[in-house]
């Protein structure tokens, strides 16, 4: 089955994603209803702007996005991680992938933008990496291990709190971790 224009465009539209079409100077000529859900900017709002005027939150130097357009405008697709600000001043991450499209001639007729929200699952990582160094601070000292382990009944045994201190002292660097299972 081949997908008519129709149904390609109505797919497009409805994407979760935001998908935008600038032309060579990146200003919008097309936005998805996924982009107005990502940015808070009506379509109405974002045709003529460019992402600049709209996105741009302060948090990248001049040389990532010159870096950016320098690929782009070489004819290569490029990919990064981004900041941007939405329409009600929040900042958003999210992922942003674009690839310029060729006229016949070989000339950029306009960019294909798609962005991926990540802000959520960065802020998970961001918990999940707090959470690590808070353990790995608070099991690096013996004592504290065992207060950790008794309060959360947790079960152990002095050999348990000899590897713990062994850890963090680096005795049992570079050893495999299935020779330790005999020590605790």
């Amino acid at each position: 089955m081949v997908a008519t224009l129709e149904t390609l465009i109505r797919v497009f539209e409805r994407a979760l994603d935001s998908i935008e079409i600038t032309d060579p100077e990146g200003r919008y000529v097309f936005v998805n209803r996924g982009f107005e859900a990502f940015t808070g900017y009506g379509s109405d709002e974002a045709i003529g702007k460019t992402p600049r005027e709209l996105l741009r939150s302060g948090a990248h130097s001049e040389e990532f996005y010159e870096s950016l357009w320098a690929t782009i405008r070489a004819g290569s697709s490029a990919i990064a991680t981004v900041i941007s600000r939405r329409k009600d001043g929040e900042s958003v991450t999210h992922e942003l992938s674009i690839t310029p499209h060729f006229d016949e001639a070989g000339a950029i007729e306009w960019y294909v933008g798609i962005r991926r929200d990540l802000t959520e699952r960065v802020a998970r990582e961001l918990s999940l990496r707090r959470a690590a160094e808070l353990y790995d601070h608070q099991l690096s000292d013996p004592e504290r291990a065992r207060e950790i382990l008794e309060r959360h009944k947790l079960p152990f045994t002095e050999s348990d709190l000899l590897v713990v201190e062994a850890l963090r002292q680096g005795m049992l660097d570079g050893l495999d971790p299935a020779s330790l299972a005999g020590l605790a």
